[in-house]
């Protein structure tokens, strides 16, 4: 679908423009549209945020993380925080004056597990107003044996981490009640046995299982998992999904 960006200082005419391009097939993009809120669900320490703040002091932020000791790092640097799960924050926590938000969300969705991916994209809706967006950076994966790959991966590394598909999370949004604007792919991650055996404490023999069966069942997804010498190498794929409410 192409893309208009429309300019328009009356808004009213600006509406009735939008419209008719919409119904002649254009994604319009309307200049007046930016947000007032920027809340970033899982945000963390706010690195994400502050990059905002640093550019666009003119917009709220809001970081909404569970952990305390890293909403605590936001906090020091003079970004507002609320200590909720994306599954359970309210709309007032955000934004209590009816200003416009947008959502913004990254690596968040694969800790809810593959029952989790509807609810949370349905809570996240049902405080957003039509109209409003919310991009979110997601690890998934464009194949049904890719993500079975990496699910068994780290269901090996007992891990309750769960990978969709691309065609999932977008199904998902839409039963929600998001418009999938677009899906934009962005550089994978590169995770070496090591980092992997690191991170999650795996020891020397389940290195080497995990090598020897994901490398021969999943022989042919050699783009995120490849068996090297004595150990592996994994690869996350990510893509960016622009949200509307509607």
């Amino acid at each position: 679908m192409p893309r208009v960006l429309l300019v328009e200082d009356d808004p009213n005419e600006c509406l009735l423009y939008a419209e008719t391009l919409r119904g002649d097939g254009y994604d319009v993009v309307v200049a007046n549209d930016g947000p007032h809120v920027v809340a970033d669900l899982g945000g963390g320490t706010g690195f994400l945020l502050a990059q905002v703040k640093a550019r666009h002091p003119e917009v709220a932020l809001v970081d909404l993380d569970t952990c305390p000791i890293q909403l605590g790092e936001a906090a020091r640097v003079g970004i507002p925080t609320v200590q909720r799960s994306v599954t359970e924050f309210r709309r007032d926590e955000v934004s209590s004056d009816g200003r416009r938000v947008m959502y913004i969300m990254r690596s968040v969705f694969h800790y809810l597990g593959e029952t989790g991916l509807t609810p949370a994209l349905r809570h996240v809706r049902e405080q957003a107003r039509p109209g409003e967006l919310f991009i979110h950076q997601t690890a998934c994966f464009e194949t049904d044996r890719e993500a079975a790959c990496l699910n068994e991966l780290y269901r090996m590394m007992n891990t309750h981490k769960w990978y969709p598909t691309v065609e999932r999370v977008r199904r998902s949004a839409e039963e929600a009640g998001w418009r999938v604007r677009s899906v934009t792919p962005v550089p994978s991650l590169r995770l070496t046995a090591h980092d992997l055996s690191t991170r999650y404490h795996v020891d020397r023999e389940t290195v080497l299982r995990i090598r020897n069966e994901i490398g021969a069942a999943f022989a042919d997804a050699r783009d995120v998992f490849h068996r090297t010498h004595d150990a592996f190498v994994a690869h996350l794929k990510y893509e960016v999904f622009e949200c509307e409410a509607v």
